[in-house]
């Protein structure tokens, strides 16, 4: 399957901001815009309630509304109301006691924090400027850290601190930057060689050698979570078909290793196949019966398994895929 290329934002991306879980937004005062949020709270007292908080936001902060439960002891009001990127404030939270634990909302772009109710903690701003004030009993939010413009390159970041990512063609013509864990990624179908050629298919060794002439390295694997930033990555892109990485055991059969550049002894043994058991108590993600070596498969993919399901799998090293990922590595 092809797929457009647009700026990538995920979760998992070591992106500078996000917001809160919302429904669907509305123009708030000023043409600010904002959401509905609903969060909830329940009270420290004896045999207290619960209370659902909603808030309903708008361009300067929030107002919280609430329906307390049927509770003999009323629970404790409480809630976040967040705000979206774009808006000037995050929301206040609600609260008239000690009890109450809510935190203001969090202001996702330039500005500041939302005030908190009493016993709360003020909302924190994510970049620039100050966090809200806390209510009382309760410290202010955290001030934002402020943006510092680097050059900006392919890794779904804003380096250049100018609210764009990877613009200026910083990416090559056919991949995709996103960042996970202080790590930088390239996901590339078909990309085009230097001189503007049609992008082709390109075989382990070939994909290796696109990685390794900009100073990355096809990826490897090193934990449930960098497992599955990379399929939520390759779903995020509606990328489909079989992906190369950065495993084989092409210079020692039956021990798998993360080929780290061209030094077989720089590799990273991760997998005996033999043995059917990591090594070290390495991450895999093996479908189930693989690696098998059938007809001499000796570098590992991320295999396409459909219904939005990816594992590893191994394939001869000479058959031609559209896709890889590369990673920068130490």
């Amino acid at each position: 399957m092809r797929w457009r290329l647009t700026y990538l934002t995920l979760p998992f991306l070591a992106a500078h901001c996000s917001a809160p879980p919302h429904s669907d937004p509305f123009e708030g005062d000023g043409g600010a815009s904002s959401v509905d949020v609903t969060a909830s709270a329940s009270t420290t007292s004896s045999g207290g309630g619960s209370v659902q908080t909603t808030a309903t936001g708008s361009g300067s902060g929030a107002t919280l509304t609430t329906e307390t439960s049927s509770s003999t002891s009323p629970g404790g009001l409480g809630g976040s109301a967040g705000a979206p990127p774009g808006s000037d404030t995050g929301g206040s939270g609600a609260g008239g006691d000690s009890t109450t634990t809510a935190s203001g909302g969090s202001s996702t772009t330039n500005n500041v924090g939302g005030d908190a109710g009493n016993g709360a903690t003020g909302g924190s701003a994510t970049t620039n400027d100050a966090g809200g004030a806390g209510g009382t009993g309760a410290s202010g939010g955290t001030g934002g850290a402020s943006c510092t413009p680097t050059e900006e390159v392919c890794d779904g970041e804003d380096n250049d601190c100018n609210e764009s990512v990877d613009e200026e063609d910083v990416c090559p013509e056919g991949c995709l930057g996103a960042s996970f864990d202080a790590r930088s990624y390239l996901f590339c179908d078909r990309p085009r060689v230097s001189g503007g050629n049609s992008g082709s298919a390109r075989s382990w060794q070939q994909a290796m050698q696109y990685c390794q002439n900009r100073d990355l390295n096809l990826a490897l694997i090193e934990s449930e979570e960098e497992n599955a930033f990379i399929y939520k990555t390759l779903l995020h892109l509606e990328l489909g078909g079989d992906v190369w990485m950065g495993a084989t055991d092409q210079e020692d059969e039956d021990l798998w290793s993360w080929a780290l550049g061209d030094d077989p002894d720089d590799w990273i043994p991760f997998y005996d196949q033999f043995d059917e058991e990591p090594i070290d108590d390495a991450f895999n993600d093996w479908r189930e019966g693989e690696p098998n070596d059938d007809g001499g498969e000796d570098c590992g993919i991320f295999e396409d398994l459909g219904g939005d399901e990816w594992a590893w799998d191994d394939r001869d090293c000479q058959t031609q895929f559209d896709l890889f990922v590369c990673e920068s590595v130490d």
